[in-house]
């Protein structure tokens, strides 16, 4: 749906904002941290996991500096969580300080659902939770790494694994939400569209209702103001329309109605507007259209009009006219009185023997 477009980009631009503002606190917090524990790993003589912590405060800062840009959010994104993968999983082989190198796997989890959504943050999370259980029991064994107590691997894995299940189950309600806003804002975009079609369009004949052609016709006339590019009026109305009402019934007249619209939709150009004022009235809006090429069109609508028999029951054959009358709009001329001297000039037509055009003095 159209209407759509710029609320749902509107939306789009708001994630990619918040996204990129959170990626860059992160990186910045990141920055913060590694380069205090970097220096006080140093001070520690824990010179190769300062290095280490180092070598990744200097990939923090190179991400803010370089991957801002709205386009990479989503390379960034997984920048920043493979980072924080290597880091967690680096920390717990070396142990980190007094032994708090499992630490980085509560910051990767919620780190994860939040860049890369719940099915991507639970396989990442699964995969980072089946490397630290693989190195817990290789130190154990004494092949490689920091042998953490043997609890440690329960507090770890109890609590990343409700952390997790309430992280997915959190993202999984934040979808569902999304998903009903969505579908609500779809719906009221709907309403909306049908309430602004109520407003502009003549519910029996589908052309622009009075308020709106009147509206075309007030636009027109200041763009004729402003670049003096002419613009001109049909104003009609059918012939004897009273009588088809009286004689074959309402619906008939209705069906003749909707029948003059589309004749004068299709007689129309594409820039022009076709509005109905009212009853069996019509007028036509042509923009950049001097008076002797307006005649032109309503001839050819009313040559139309004319081609066109109608069957209200067996046996009877009605033909629709309708009267004409053109203007150009003047010097300093407004809407009102432009349609007040095509209405005139309709007057004109009709007392002349209907079933012609005019052209307005």
């Amino acid at each position: 749906m159209a209407e759509s477009d710029p609320i749902k980009k509107q939306n789009d631009n708001l994630s990619i904002r918040r996204d990129r503002n959170f990626q860059t606190l992160m990186s910045a917090l990141f920055c913060v941290y590694l380069l205090t524990y970097s220096a006080l790993n140093l001070f520690l003589a824990h010179r190769f996991y300062a290095i280490a912590l180092f070598a990744f405060f200097l990939l923090f800062t190179a991400d803010l500096v370089i991957f801002r840009k709205p386009k990479l959010r989503k390379r960034r994104s997984f920048i920043l969580v493979a980072a924080c993968a290597v880091i967690s999983v680096y920390s717990f082989w070396n142990g980190g300080s007094g032994e708090s190198g499992y630490i980085w796997a509560f910051v990767f989890a919620p780190l994860t659902f939040y860049l890369l959504g719940k099915r991507l943050g639970l396989i990442y999370n699964l995969l980072l939770l089946f490397a630290e259980t693989t190195l817990f029991f290789l130190a154990r064994a004494g092949v490689t790494g920091h042998a953490f107590r043997p609890g440690t691997l329960l507090i770890l894995l109890t609590a990343l694994v409700f952390l997790v299940i309430f992280l997915y189950g959190y993202e999984y309600i934040q979808e569902q939400n999304r998903t009903a806003v969505e579908q609500k804002t779809k719906q009221l975009l709907a309403l909306n569209e049908d309430l602004m079609h109520l407003a502009h369009v003549d519910f029996l004949t589908e052309l622009l209702n009075r308020r709106k052609i009147i509206g075309a016709l007030r636009e027109e006339i200041d763009r004729y103001r402003r670049y003096q590019t002419p613009v001109s009026v049909i104003l009609l109305d059918v012939d004897h329309f009273k009588s088809f009402n009286d004689t074959y019934g309402h619906p008939f007249g209705d069906e003749v109605l909707r029948l003059i619209a589309r004749t004068l939709k299709s007689a129309a150009r594409e820039t022009d507007r076709v509005g109905r004022c009212g009853g069996e009235e019509f007028l036509i809006v042509l923009p950049s259209t001097t008076a002797s090429d307006a005649m032109k069109l309503a001839e050819r609508a009313r040559l139309r009009l004319r081609d066109i028999s109608l069957h209200p029951k067996d046996g009877v054959d009605v033909t629709v006219t309708a009267s004409f009358a053109v203007a150009q709009a003047g010097e300093g001329e407004n809407d009102s009185e432009l349609f007040a001297r095509v209405d005139r000039a309709l007057y004109q037509s009709k007392n002349a023997g209907r079933d012609r055009v005019t052209m307005a003095e």
